[in-house]
């Protein structure tokens, strides 16, 4: 799973961003609190109150794959296919 939310998260951010936000940690617990930053938003404290209680490392990592997945297929998506 750490594997794949990397191979994500190269694709949308650039390396520059994503090492700015510190290097992941190596614990998987704290690498799937790390990996949460990018996908809560600041305004939206009840989603942040709701991840950051949860107490499986593996829901908390599916939540950011299935988030990245999501954005990167709105990224490949081709514009002339919605009209």
């Amino acid at each position: 799973m750490r594997l794949r939310f990397l191979e994500l998260m190269k694709c949308v951010y650039p390396k520059t961003n994503i090492t700015s936000m510190g290097l992941p940690p190596i614990d998987p617990e704290r690498f799937s609190f790390w990996a949460l930053r990018f996908t809560l938003s600041q305004s939206d404290p009840a989603s942040r109150q709701r991840w950051l209680a949860c107490l499986s490392t593996n829901m908390r990592l599916q939540h950011v794959i299935e988030f990245f997945e999501s954005f990167q297929e709105v990224l490949n998506s081709d514009p002339k296919d919605e009209s």
